[in-house]
């Protein structure tokens, strides 16, 4: 049976393209070369962390993205016509390379343990698979709603659909509302 292991040399994960492995053959698509890496460069560095809030950098506190955020809440951070999230641009400043599962080769996703999407620290981010990161989020999602407000008898409401929401939300939402209603209107003479 023939050898079903990347062809670049030094990678025994398994091919899934033109014998390459995921991971290089992603870098052979986009860069036209399985061995290219995209490397941070100085002005670069200097660029990314102008961009980072943090009122200490001693690993316990959070590192917040100040420039633009993702649909999902990321930042994001632009190195040459690509961008890319900028928690897993610290990462790679600061941990090196985002490593692969170490028995099944399965790329894998940085979780922040903190729970904050905007949060760059890489001591704040683990690195799991993408069920475990999955796993997590739901896990979470279970004790509280997506603003953080608990999720208990006294904050749930189910509608007759089954929908469940959170009341704290709606009325955050309903006082909103009224605000705007009530607020006086200038007409231009």
């Amino acid at each position: 049976m023939a050898d079903r292991t990347c062809s670049v040399s030094g990678c025994s994960k398994a091919l899934i393209a033109r014998g390459m492995c995921t991971k290089h053959y992603q870098r052979w698509q986009r860069y036209g070369d399985p061995l290219v890496q995209q490397q941070i460069q100085g002005d670069d560095q200097e660029r990314f962390w102008s961009k980072v809030s943090s009122t200490s950098l001693d690993g316990m506190a959070c590192w917040i993205w100040t420039d633009g955020l993702d649909e999902d809440g990321y930042g994001k951070f632009r190195l040459g016509r690509a961008s890319k999230r900028a928690h897993r641009v610290s990462w790679e400043i600061l941990r090196g390379e985002i490593p692969d599962h170490p028995t099944t080769g399965e790329p894998l996703v940085l979780d922040h343990l903190c729970r904050n999407r905007a949060c760059v620290n890489p001591w704040h981010l683990d690195p799991v698979t993408n069920l475990v990161n999955v796993r997590r989020g739901d896990a979470l999602s279970d004790a509280a709603c997506r603003r953080g407000h608990p999720r208990n008898e006294a904050n749930l409401g189910i509608l007759p659909s089954g929908i469940r929401y959170c009341k704290e939300c709606r009325r955050q939402s309903a006082a909103r509302s009224r605000a705007v209603k009530s607020a006086p209107t200038t007409r231009a003479a």
